[in-house]
Order: C-alpha cells, then sequence, then structure tokens
C-alpha cells in the first residue's frame, strides 16, 4: 500500500497550509486475520509547523476484526524509528532530532452504497519528548467512485504533536492542525 496527501493552500496573500506525506507498507498474511508488518515507512514535511522532514521506518503486526467485501477493519501496530529536521530553531537547539517510536493504528472501510465508501485512519506514535511526545494522524474521508480507478475524496484530516518544537523566533506551532480537503484517488 502506498498512499499520499499533500495540502496546499492560499489565502489573501498568506500560505494556510504546505505539507506532504507519503505512507507505504508491506503486509505478509499468516491467517486471513492475522499479518506481519515487514516494513513501513512515512515521509512528511510541513514548514508551516516546523518540519522540514519527518522520516518514520517500522514493522510490526495487524490483524482485521472485519475482513468482508464489503468492509475492512484491522489494528496494527509496532515498534520504528524516526528521524526530523526542523526548519528552524532556537538558539542552542538541534534542528536534527530522533527517536525510537511505537506505532499504533487502525484502518475502518466501509461501502455505503455501491459507489461511495466511508474510510477511517487513525495512527498514533509514541516518541521522546524532543520528537513531539506523541503524534496523531487521523483521516476521515468520503470516497465517491468516478470510475472503476478514480474517486474522488472528500477528506477531514486532523494532526496533532503534542510537543510541537518552537522556531528560531519562539513560535511555537499550534498543536493541533485541521483541514478539509478535496481530492483524486487512483486505485490500481
Amino acid at each position: 500500500m502506498i498512499d499520499y496527501l499533500g495540502n496546499i493552500s492560499e489565502a489573501k496573500g498568506y500560505k494556510t497550509a504546505d505539507s506532504s506525506r507519503i505512507q507505504g507498507q508491506y503486509d505478509i498474511f499468516q491467517t486471513k486475520k492475522y499479518y506481519y508488518r515487514p516494513i513501513s515507512g512515512e515521509y512528511y514535511s510541513d514548514p508551516l509547523k516546523n518540519i522540514k522532514y519527518k522520516a518514520t521506518v517500522g514493522c510490526g503486526m495487524g490483524y482485521y476484526f472485519i475482513n468482508t467485501p464489503k468492509t475492512e477493519w484491522e489494528i496494527a501496530g509496532g515498534p520504528g524509528y524516526q528521524a526530523t529536521r526542523s526548519d528552524s530553531v532556537e538558539a542552542g537547539q538541534d534542528t536534527n532530532e530522533s527517536s525510537v517510536v511505537f506505532i499504533a493504528g487502525t484502518d475502518f472501510d466501509t461501502e455505503l452504497t455501491d459507489d461511495i465508501d466511508f474510510v477511517f485512519k487513525y495512527n498514533l506514535q509514541f516518541l521522546n519528548e524532543v520528537s513531539g511526545t506523541y503524534t496523531h494522524h487521523t483521516v476521515t474521508s468520503f470516497k465517491i467512485e468516478l470510475t472503476e480507478t478514480i474517486d474522488f475524496d472528500i477528506s477531514f484530516v486532523w494532526d496533532r504533536v503534542q510537543t510541537p518544537k518552537p522556531d528560531d523566533s519562539g513560535n511555537v506551532p499550534d498543536k493541533n492542525d485541521f483541514n478539509l480537503t478535496f481530492g483524486v484517488g487512483i486505485e490500481f
């Protein structure tokens, strides 16, 4: 699975969003419900949140509570490693941080009609305090099938960093970031 989410917006000449997130994982099923995730990864950047980049790699295990043709609900978790580079930091602070991370998440996808799916994805990462303490990434979407391979997506996204890193002026980014996005999805 590979997933990309990008947000770019401007209001009254000011950038209000400028982030990119690409996630990927590879799962090997042991049974119909249990699987191993030998590799997962995420690359995230959000200059408005003082994150030049955040790269995370991990592994883990997962379990499907529901795995039917119309509804899937799974949980997964495991250890990983994260490296973060800030755009700017206060004097005496390091722009590079790293942390061992525990990653946990759930994905729920159900077919509401033949052409509309409801999708809920939640990801939680526990880190050291200097890397953010913990982060949430939540995406709630309605996927409307336009063709067999192209979907129109309406998504509400909530990102939270418990301990955001101040920039060189001492400004601390907001802990929470909320977005309503409209996009196109392609299924292979």
